[in-house]
């Protein structure tokens, strides 16, 4: 795996990706977070390309461009300055995420426990990969409030009810067991 340091105005950022494979997903992890990534056409520089991000799509027109020095990209024909640093591979206790085809798919919503009904629960035991909400947020029937890894695969799980988040029982990284709850709602 490949890490990446590129400075976007004026802001760093750390990217790793294994292998960028041409019109087939593949993951990469931007400051700590996965995102799948799709190329839909030959990415040229000067010439206008389109990239499926997270299932959104966005228009790349990139300048010739340098190791360690900056040049302007343009996503949606808004300009970005970039500086990009010489890679340098990922040491060896890099965990290297595969794409995971199909692209995540949405889990059933949890179903209620008793005396646990205000809460969000896991539908199988897994790694909570991301949290896609905070204390205080209202959230809809079926919104995505956290992604759970589970046999490799990127799986998110969406709100019971309609409300307001009361109470986050996990925090990224965390294995949880199936039943088990991952967010309240009141």
């Amino acid at each position: 795996m490949k890490e990446h340091r590129v400075t976007v105005d004026n802001k760093p950022h750390i990217i790793k990706l294994a292998k960028i494979e041409k019109k087939t997903p593949f993951s990469v992890e931007i400051d700590g977070k996965t995102c799948q990534i799709e190329l839909l056409n030959e990415l040229k520089t000067s010439k206008p390309f389109l990239v499926k991000v997270n299932g959104r799509v966005y228009k790349v027109e990139l300048d010739e461009f340098k190791e360690n020095s900056s040049f302007f990209v343009r996503v949606n024909n808004k300009p970005y300055k970039v500086r990009y640093e010489i890679a340098k591979f990922s040491p060896a206790t890099t965990r290297v995420r595969e794409p995971t085809l199909p692209l995540p798919r949405k889990q059933p919503l949890s179903k209620p426990v008793p005396g646990m009904e205000n809460a969000v629960t896991a539908p199988m035991p897994g790694i909570v990969v991301s949290l896609k909400v905070k204390v205080g947020d209202h959230v809809t029937l079926g919104q995505p409030v956290c992604i759970l890894e589970a046999m490799k695969m990127e799986n998110e799980i969406t709100a019971s009810k309609a409300g307001v988040v009361k109470e986050i029982h996990v925090q990224e990284g965390s294995g949880v067991s199936q039943g088990q709850p991952i967010i309240t709602i009141e």
